[in-house]
């Protein structure tokens, strides 16, 4: 059965996701504010993103008229950059009024701000409008989504029916959602996985030892569900972490020159934070979360040595040597 869409954010991950519901037949409606974007869009193409590769069919509208992409969809997707998110959520609520809506979100990590996940800040943006709330969360990038390579991610809810209505409207023969229900977990992972990621990205400029490289990823990933641990208290559930948005994300960002934060990282390596931050053009959430992360770790008296020593790194000028000397002493 058809379901009509609107997909707001015309970038990479807004493209790749409204082309897989394209090609399930679905009616997509899309909304941005770049309008080269906007009109490359409506012969089907994104070639910012994707080169002169097309999308299965153009998308059935595409507008920077908010209210007119809103107008009678059954979902939204929010495929917003982090750094325009609370400005278009503020816009949304706007158009919506008190209208119920079912959103589908793909931000990951946190409000700088107020240091909460997106998923809260959604679900207060929206507390009486909100029909319900799926996060699509997972080891994904949206090039290979888009080129149609086999990918598997989690949808994640505390409604699981409202959650496998979602898997429903995605899944075909290349791309399926798992429905998974702790929200704090994949959150979390999706915020922390960022730090770690320019944290390997520092060693694995360092360093080609397969020894070293595997002892950091598997110490910083066991410290990371610690943190998890810490904030889900009597909540925490240790197969979490083995989830599609915890080892799976984790892998794919940390290991992967396509991962920003990653990239970030080498770039630290090769020049220094203050150099790196001058050099990078792209959003860094690892960088930003590192913050926070320090905060949550601090308040909570944990010794987590490596993601500490990440966030000097960053913030305290902590000469980059020093994270793979951590890993021993």
């Amino acid at each position: 059965m058809k379901t009509k869409i609107g997909v707001l954010g015309t970038g990479a991950w807004g493209t790749a996701l409204a082309s897989i519901l394209l090609k399930n037949g679905h009616i997509v409606k899309m909304w941005g504010i770049d309008q080269d974007e906007i009109n490359n869009l409506k012969t089907g193409y994104n070639n910012r993103y994707f080169g002169h590769k097309k999308l299965v069919k153009s998308p059935d509208l595409v507008s920077s008229d908010l209210a007119a992409v809103v107008d009678g969809c059954d979902y939204l997707l929010l495929a917003i950059p982090s750094k325009f998110f609370n400005d278009v959520l503020a816009k949304l609520a706007n158009v919506l009024k008190d209208r119920k809506v079912n959103l589908i979100n793909v931000a990951k990590g946190m409000d700088g701000q107020t240091k909460q996940f997106w998923s809260e800040v959604i679900k207060q943006a929206f507390s009486k409008n909100l029909l319900s709330l799926t996060s699509l969360l997972g080891p994904s990038f949206a090039t290979e989504v888009f080129d149609n390579h086999p990918t598997v991610i989690n949808a994640v809810s505390n409604d699981m029916t409202s959650c496998k209505k979602v898997c429903e409207l995605f899944n075909n023969d290349t791309f399926q959602l798992v429905p998974f229900d702790n929200e704090l977990s994949a959150q979390m992972f999706a915020a922390i996985k960022n730090v770690c990621a320019i944290g390997t990205g520092i060693v694995f400029e360092q360093t080609t030892s397969a020894n070293t490289r595997s002892a950091l990823l598997t110490k910083l990933f066991n410290e990371m569900d610690r943190l998890y641990e810490s904030l889900a208290k009597d909540k925490y559930r240790p197969k979490d972490c083995t989830q599609l948005n915890g080892i799976g994300d984790f892998i794919l960002t940390c290991t992967n020159d396509q991962s920003r934060n990653f990239s970030f990282g080498k770039l630290v390596a090769k020049y220094g934070i203050k150099n790196a931050l001058k050099k990078n053009i792209n959003t860094v959430e690892g960088y930003l979360a590192a913050k926070t992360m320090y905060e949550i770790i601090k308040n909570n008296n944990l010794e987590l040595k490596l993601l500490i020593t990440i966030y000097q790194i960053l913030y305290e000028d902590l000469d980059k040597s020093v994270l793979v000397k951590k890993l021993i002493n």
